[in-house]
């Protein structure tokens, strides 16, 4: 299931044959099927044979494209995209919005999928400490130590007003989001050709073990799975 980037921020998978166990993650999820049909389990409803879905943050579910191929868009919520498609579909209190054929033609370009020109999507309104601080994550995500504890100690704040204020302005956890961004290290550096062992150190993970686990925690599949070509 091969991997590329289209931007800071988005993953995206294309290929045959995927199916998950049940899982969550921190990221929004825009899922087409371009054969076949999708079935997507949530926690208080079933979405079988359908075309298309978005998937809000934090919603467990389980995935299966297995008899055909889709083409699925992993997107930071606090990008401008993700909060674009978040405020378009309308999505906070909602798990899982199933899109009908109108919906997927307006993602449809030439047979292939692609997320709409963003040039006009707002920009997520963040005070300098908060924007410092994303800043610190970027630049120590290499380190297993990046905790919020040290993040507080570099900002001269307290850990309890650093998670509150990070919490109230990026409408996440600082913990999901410095999982998410060493996740989405790790994966960069996996496609590029990197053995798990190596992305994993790289990414602050302890080892490739732990980057498996929380792969599987957070997609419900193995690394390995999205890298086939």
């Amino acid at each position: 299931m091969p991997v590329f980037f289209k931007e800071e921020g988005i993953v995206c998978f294309s290929g045959k044959g995927y199916r998950t166990n049940t899982h969550a993650h921190f990221a929004l999820e825009l899922a087409f099927a371009t054969t076949g049909y999708i079935n997507i389990s949530g926690s208080s409803q079933d979405y079988n044979k359908i075309k298309a879905a978005i998937i809000s943050p934090n919603t467990l579910h389980s995935f299966d494209c297995s008899d055909g191929a889709c083409f699925i868009f992993f997107i930071d919520p606090t990008s401008k995209m993700g909060e674009y498609l978040s405020e378009y579909y309308n999505l906070p209190g909602k798990d899982i919005v199933a899109l009908d054929e109108s919906e997927v033609l307006r993602f449809k370009n030439g047979g292939d999928f692609s997320l709409p020109d963003c040039v006009n999507c707002k920009n997520r309104e963040i005070t300098d400490r908060i924007y410092h601080c994303t800043n610190l994550i970027e630049k120590h995500i290499s380190e297993e130590t990046l905790t919020i504890r040290t993040l507080s100690k570099e900002l001269f704040i307290s850990e309890s007003r650093l998670a509150h204020l990070f919490k109230e302005e990026m409408g996440i956890s600082i913990q999901q989001y410095i999982l998410w961004k060493k996740m989405e290290t790790a994966f960069k550096r996996y496609v590029n050709g990197y053995s798990l062992t190596d992305c994993a150190h790289f990414s602050g993970f302890s080892d490739s073990s732990h980057l498996n686990k929380t792969f599987r925690k957070m997609f419900g599949i193995h690394p390995s799975f999205a890298n086939k070509k």
